[in-house]
């Protein structure tokens, strides 16, 4: 039942942190009040219209700055178009070759001339070489027919 005390305890404490919480809180309709006044004294924000290239008489149609804008912009042009082709220039020339590439590479195109011209054998060609035994003809099946007979095609049409 010590239980019941402790709770009787925990509600009084919360209760009175709650009050503290309260009274030191600020009013929340005294603070939307203050801020309305604040924002009714102070200048509206607004869109404010740049005006066109053409300004107006004696303006020749550009701003001021406007044509030194266009030539920093057309230089900054130029320069990144440099700075790209001097990346793509560096990305295709080649730095030296290595000399064991090279010999790599060598090794590997005389192979690719051989193989295509089918100098290569398989080491385990000759277990398929059986003497008496020619394993790429092609299989006889009967008997060799005599020079000018039918093979009895004609004995049957006469009965």
């Amino acid at each position: 039942m010590s239980n019941e005390k402790e709770d009787g305890r925990l509600e009084a404490a919360f209760e009175a942190l709650r009050q503290d919480t309260t009274a030191r809180a600020p009013d929340v309709h005294r603070m939307l009040d203050v801020a309305r006044s604040d924002a009714e004294g102070a200048p509206r924000l607004a869109v404010v219209d740049g005006g066109a290239a053409h300004d107006g008489p004696g303006t020749d149609g550009m701003r001021h700055g406007s044509a030194s804008r266009q030539r920093l912009v057309r230089f900054g042009g130029w320069v990144s178009l440099a700075a790209a082709a001097g990346a793509a220039g560096l990305l295709f020339v080649e730095s030296g070759v290595d000399p064991a590439d090279a010999e790599f590479e060598a090794l590997v195109a005389a192979y690719s001339t051989d193989a295509a011209s089918g100098a290569w054998r398989s080491p385990t060609a000759a277990l398929l070489d059986v003497p008496g035994l020619d394993l790429g003809a092609v299989p006889s099946v009967g008997g060799v027919l005599p020079a000018g007979s039918d093979g009895g095609a004609a004995a049957g049409r006469d009965s």
